[in-house]
């Protein structure tokens, strides 16, 4: 399929008439689902994009952002990128001097964190730092010289209403060839590498993407996805996208521990995901049959195993489909919150067997 060169920008505001929740994303913090209407998060990359111009943010400048999944995350990507900046993220798991090489290397104007504690291996060596001009802090912060990412959406919100106009005419220069990001590998291999995307790299990218995607949104009444990848990562950013263009909100997780419990509150229809989880996810319903005795337990590793050697071209009768499906899999699928079509696995092929077993189970 042809697509006419586009911005991130477009096709995450196209999402908005699309998305019937009302809901832009979630997050999850001190085990409380925070949500973020449409309107809220439109107003607040209004206002943050027009308190990073006071800042002095202009258009090709750099902006770094070193936080874990969240909604402020989204929200700073889409305010930078209305300006015509370009977003440089930064995994919360990557050592100090990796990160001031980031911040020099890519002559990042503003630097964002999280909180104290992602901000803690850094402050030693922020201040050597010349081109960072600001250090913006998502969460409350003890120390005197951050800003405080509520003074700059005030501030935003001061220069709309001096200037109307300001935010759409910036919006409106943006172009697809622009540069969106710069994104840093994970210095392995030496020294983090940088590579530049433009608007139009990640919005082909996205939109090629939802073509495979294996669910309509429009079938369901209140269509959710539940996230736990980084967001600094290509991949999952990608699939933020995605789900802005289709209208459907992402619900970030706050521990890969809890993300069972997490199913099936949120009940998301879809997950990207890498083979490790699902790894995890089997290996934690095999070891449940252990629980069982007797005809209990032979029933269920039975289910089990017609579901490890399901083949799509040569599917199992459908009494025994059936009878695994009330006894076993019926369960099982509760645990995903029951509305699971699909999942994208990345970084990796999926192994047969847990592909066959996946399948089999129906989530």
């Amino acid at each position: 399929m042809k697509y006419d060169p586009t911005t991130i920008l477009s096709i995450v505001e196209q999402g908005f008439e699309k998305n019937k929740t009302g809901i832009y994303s979630a997050v999850k913090r001190n085990g409380e689902w925070i949500e973020t209407s449409i309107d809220d998060f439109k107003a607040m990359v209004h206002d943050l994009a027009l308190g990073l111009y006071e800042l002095g943010v202009r258009k090709g400048d750099k902006v770094s952002l070193h936080a874990e999944n969240s909604t402020e995350w989204l929200i700073i990507d889409q305010a930078v990128l209305s300006i015509g900046a370009a977003l440089v993220p930064i995994y919360t798991t990557q050592p100090g001097e990796q990160i001031k090489y980031i911040l020099e290397n890519s002559e990042a104007k503003v630097h964002f964190v999280s909180n104290d504690e992602v901000f803690a291996e850094t402050k030693p060596l922020i201040k050597d730092v010349k081109n960072v001009k600001a250090i913006i802090s998502v969460m409350e912060s003890k120390h005197k010289k951050l800003r405080t990412f509520d003074e700059i959406l005030e501030a935003g919100h001061k220069k709309g209403e001096e200037d109307p106009g300001l935010f759409d005419k910036l919006r409106n220069e943006v172009e697809p060839e622009d540069l969106a990001t710069l994104i840093y590998t994970s210095g392995t291999t030496g020294v983090p590498k940088g590579v530049m995307l433009s608007h139009d790299n990640i919005a082909r990218n996205a939109l090629a993407a939802y073509e495979l995607f294996p669910f309509d949104p429009d079938e369901y009444e209140e269509p959710k996805v539940l996230s736990y990848l980084p967001l600094a990562h290509m991949f999952e950013r990608t699939a933020s996208y995605i789900y802005a263009y289709c209208g459907v909100p992402a619900y970030y997780i706050e521990e890969v521990d809890e993300i069972k419990e997490d199913f099936a509150t949120i009940k998301p229809i879809y997950l990207v995901t890498v083979p490790r989880l699902l790894e995890k996810v089997v290996t934690g319903i095999k070891v449940q049959g252990q629980e069982f005795s007797g005809i209990k337990k032979r029933l269920y590793y039975w289910a089990v195993n017609l579901a490890e050697n399901y083949e799509p071209e040569d599917p199992p009768s459908a009494w025994k489909m059936k009878i695994a499906d009330k006894l076993v899999y019926a369960k099982i699928r509760e645990l995903f919150g029951g509305n699971m079509v699909g999942f994208n696995v990345g970084g990796a092929a999926l192994s047969p067997n847990i592909a066959r077993f996946i399948n089999g189970i129906g989530i």
